[in-house]
């Protein structure tokens, strides 16, 4: 799972409007990306809140739809 801190995204940004030599599309991603299980555990525990079982796709899909497809893939 790719992840960007909020503040480093900002940052990425501002330094991109600054540059009027550069265009296209820009990804912003840390250099490490995690798997969604490490992310949720980390998650959870910053946010003191259990995370005990996963969530099953289909639960994901019924619920959310095709936003469903940005918790499940890339």
């Amino acid at each position: 799972m790719p992840w960007i801190h909020r503040d480093d995204l900002v940052a990425a940004i501002l330094f991109l409007i600054d540059q009027e030599g550069l265009s296209g599309a820009f990804n912003g991603s840390a250099p490490h990306p995690v798997t969604n299980a490490t992310f949720t555990k980390t998650l959870a525990s910053h946010l003191n809140r259990p995370a005990i079982f996963p969530v099953p796709a289909f639960v994901l899909k019924a619920g959310f739809g095709e936003m469903s497809r940005l918790l499940l893939t890339g």
